[in-house]
């Protein structure tokens, strides 16, 4: 009883000092040694905002974080990323005054992008987030490495807990992968030290692979890297005799978690001794089913030996791509079908098809624009690769459809973006234009603007030089507006402003009545004020151009 009452009392003890550790408001302030020490505990890179997730999360935290599952995807199917978050815990008896989040994209070693987040004060041993929002896309191929950075106005005591980040690397034919911060190192080869093995026949090993939500996947096959069979004469006789084979399969997470087959596999290979210590491809069969959705994927193998004594084993490869953290090949024995998630990093990949498509990267210098500004105008090009509207007769509107919106990221004048196209689409024509619509561009009149298009990505650069048919400053932006109705009795339309900036009414004496700023296509009039009688509306344009209309009040 004496021993029972101590092995309580202890474990009572225990209880106590660990609720103590998960409730960081009874810690006494007193032992804390930090009077200011900001610490990021996780970052995410937010590319895809997700309506689904939004239903059961904070709208602001809905964004599909980029955390991984797969190792490569076309790069149209990433797109640009819109937002960065850090989870920030100020471990220290004062306020984390103008805490920030710094964040700094490296390609090759060299700056590429760089965003700060609004300050804020995180309260004393309280944590929040930092969020910043983004507008980033990888273009070229290269390394790049994403670096996130807390701080505050104080210096802090602790500055080696105050950064996440993450590695990805985009390649020549436009493919995107990634790896989770703190893994860079384990995940530098594919396969553990011991080699997964399966004897069974019927046995799978399978890796996970995740399908963003904003594109059709077109899947090709599967490749395996073979171990050598070092020191395993029986396994090598049995390669030899045409007993080791394998089908590739690809199979789907369902909402309810279950596993389906998707029907998507390869005939059965039968391997060679040739095959040993090198990658193997299975092509799936073309069965007109290759064309996967967005969702949860297990891709591998299906192995047969023959014997059970023998093993069919996963090699390692230094060059393999790396897998993300969350990854991690699965394991299930045919005779004891139970799913074992073994957590490494093993060479088996998913092959997806990019369609062949060319990346074209569009730079245009803006700054000898002077009626260009930055804060209200955007800008757009269009072509004749952008015809999602109007297939048979030719571009699509400024604004609409696959018009492209260009940005300047970095404020240096510079606008870009990029599309992409079908190997050998030929000659590509394309113009420039401000805002929406065909106002304000290069006009017709001016030759089109052409790029050939074949099998290599094209960076305009140096720069397009931004012109004009007609210039900007000279536009004007009122040959279109309307003003309806007329007469009118207690309200007035006008339509079609463009680049209109405000409205003057007046009598026929020419006295302002009412001056209405512009801010927008379109806008409303209240005229329950004026008298019954005739008035002058003047339109004023950006350029100070005018058009006045009279109109009449009944």
């Amino acid at each position: 009883m004496k021993n029972l009452f101590l092995l309580v009392s202890l474990l009572l003890i225990a209880f106590c000092l660990k609720s103590q550790e998960l409730a960081p408001a009874s810690i006494n302030k007193s032992k804390i040694l930090y009077t200011h020490n900001l610490e990021v505990s996780d970052g995410w890179a937010d590319y895809i905002y997700d309506a689904e997730l939004a239903e059961h999360m904070v709208a602001e935290e809905a964004g599909f974080n980029f955390w991984g599952g797969y190792t490569e995807i076309p790069r149209f199917a990433v797109s640009n990323f819109v937002k960065f978050r850090a989870a920030a815990y100020n471990f220290a008896t004062n306020d984390a005054v103008n805490s920030k989040l710094t964040v700094k994209i490296f390609k090759d070693g060299e700056l590429d992008y760089a965003v700060v987040s609004n300050p804020k004060t995180i309260s004393e041993m309280t944590k929040d987030t930092l969020r910043v929002v983004a507008d980033y896309a990888p273009l070229q191929a290269g390394n790049y490495q994403v670096s996130m950075t807390v701080s505050q106005d104080a210096d802090d005591e602790l500055p080696n807990n105050n950064g996440w980040g993450y590695s990805f690397k985009v390649n020549n034919n436009g493919r995107f992968s990634r790896v989770r911060h703190g893994m860079e190192n384990y995940y530098n080869w594919a396969g553990p030290s011991k080699l997964m093995a399966g004897g069974n026949d019927g046995d799978r090993c399978i890796q996970r692979f995740a399908i963003p939500e904003n594109a059709d996947i077109h899947v090709n096959g599967i490749s395996i890297f073979i171990d050598n069979y070092t020191n395993r004469p029986n396994e090598i006789a049995a390669i030899n005799n045409g007993d080791f084979s394998m089908i590739a399969h690809l199979y789907k997470v369902n909402e309810n978690d279950s596993i389906i087959d998707t029907g998507i596999s390869s005939n059965e290979y039968v391997l060679a001794i040739g095959d040993t210590a090198t990658w193997v491809t299975l092509d799936f069969n073309d069965e007109d089913n290759l064309i996967v959705d967005a969702g949860l994927y297990y891709a591998g193998i299906e192995i047969f030996t023959g014997n059970i004594n023998l093993r069919f084993q996963i090699g390692e490869d230094s060059d393999a791509t790396k897998q993300p953290n969350g990854g991690g090949l699965v394991y299930i024995n045919n005779t004891n079908p139970f799913w074992y998630n073994i957590g490494d990093n093993y060479a088996i990949d998913l092959n997806i098809a990019t369609y062949s498509a060319v990346y074209v990267t569009f730079n245009v210098d803006m700054t000898s624009v002077n009626a260009f500004n930055p804060a209200t105008d955007t800008l757009y090009v269009t072509g004749n690769f952008a015809n999602e509207n109007s297939p048979e007769t030719g571009w699509d509107i400024p604004g609409t459809g696959k018009s492209l919106k260009l940005t300047d990221v970095d404020g240096d004048g510079i606008y870009s973006g990029f599309t992409n196209l079908t190997m050998g689409f030929g000659e590509m024509q394309y113009k420039y234009y401000v805002n929406s619509g065909w106002l304000g561009g290069e006009w017709e009149g001016e030759p089109n603007r052409t790029l050939n298009i074949a099998d290599n990505d094209v960076v305009i650069n140096p720069p397009d030089i931004f012109s004009q048919y007609q210039s900007i400053n000279d536009k004007n932006y009122l040959t279109e507006v309307v003003i309806y109705p007329n007469p009118f009795i207690n309200n007035l339309a006008v339509g079609n402003l463009g680049g209109a900036v405000k409205i003057t009414v007046s009598n026929i004496l020419g006295q302002t009545l009412m001056a209405i700023p512009v801010a927008g296509n379109k806008i409303n009039i209240n005229t329950q004020s004026l008298e019954k009688g005739i008035y002058l509306i003047t339109i004023t344009d950006k350029n100070n151009n005018t058009i006045t209309k009279r109109v009449i009040k009944n």
